[in-house]
């Protein structure tokens, strides 16, 4: 168990942005699936090259079975519990914005053009 997870406050979230600075070449996000395979294309194209070829192509297992795994019919929450969860996740929440951060300025410096805008 991480030591870390027991301090109160900020530190554990300090803790965690060193570690992925330290030990993470690249943290995707799933949101950007294509662009987290497209920045492991180009830095690790030994292991990762021809992924997002295969991710685009039609049939592919990974394609059937990532619409396999969507909510339907989903809800949106409220803004009661949005802001409830903001509240109470607010350590976790910052992490997240500063992974997607992290993402986005390694996508510019790679000259990785959004999948949204191809």
């Amino acid at each position: 168990m991480c030591y870390y997870l027991r301090l109160p406050g900020r530190t554990p979230l300090e803790m965690a942005k060193l570690n992925v600075e330290r030990d993470f070449i690249v943290v995707g996000v799933l949101e950007e699936l294509d662009d987290t395979f497209a920045v492991l294309e180009k830095m690790l194209p030994r292991f990762f090259t021809g992924a997002v070829e295969y991710l685009r192509s039609p049939g592919n297992t990974f394609t059937r079975n990532r619409s396999a795994t969507v909510t339907k019919h989903k809800e949106v929450p409220s803004d009661e519990v949005r802001t409830i969860l903001l509240k109470q996740m607010s350590l976790e929440y910052e992490f997240y914005y500063y992974i997607k951060d992290r993402f986005q300025k390694l996508k510019i410096q790679l000259g990785i053009v959004d999948s949204k805008q191809r």
